[in-house]
């Protein structure tokens, strides 16, 4: 399994933790299962959390999955406005927050993605936040067997 650096919007990170948020919606993401390390940037600028996400799904394909459901139809059809495919958040777990700009200060011209990097061609970065993970709080796990429709494109 890829490991990233994965940059994730301040507004949804208290979806994650609490669980409510089952899956990530992207234009583009890779094609395999990846673990994340979360970077929050403004207002926190800090790598927060580790999330496991599964392969990526077409979100069209729901299209004719819930066809008879109007309220998911139309959360899906909005969400095909922004994004292409959903990653099943299969884990997340919290971290002590690792100040980015310490990251930035010890790998000389790393700036931290838009979307996301691969860590894994980067062992210098790679090692230096691996290290300083520090888990806190209860690890989330989703099963995805039986996903109704009221959680299909939310948060």
């Amino acid at each position: 399994m890829k490991t990233i650096l994965l940059s994730f919007s301040y507004e949804w990170y208290s979806y994650l933790r609490t669980g409510e948020k089952i899956y990530e919606h992207r234009k583009r993401f890779c094609k395999d299962p990846v673990l994340a390390y979360l970077y929050i940037g403004v207002p926190l600028r800090q790598i927060v959390a580790i999330v496991e996400l599964g392969s990526p799904i077409l979100i069209e394909k729901w299209l004719d999955e819930y066809k008879n459901d109007s309220a998911a139809l139309e959360r899906i059809e909005d969400c095909l406005t922004r994004n292409k495919v959903a990653m099943p958040i299969l884990r997340f777990q919290e971290i002590t927050p690792i100040d980015i700009r310490e990251i930035e200060t010890n790998n000389n011209g790393f700036r931290v993605p838009i979307s996301y990097m691969y860590l894994d061609d980067k062992p210098q970065l790679f090692e230096d936040i691996s290290s300083r993970v520090e888990l806190i709080g209860k690890e989330i796990k989703h099963q995805f067997n039986s996903v109704t429709s009221d959680k299909i494109c939310r948060c």
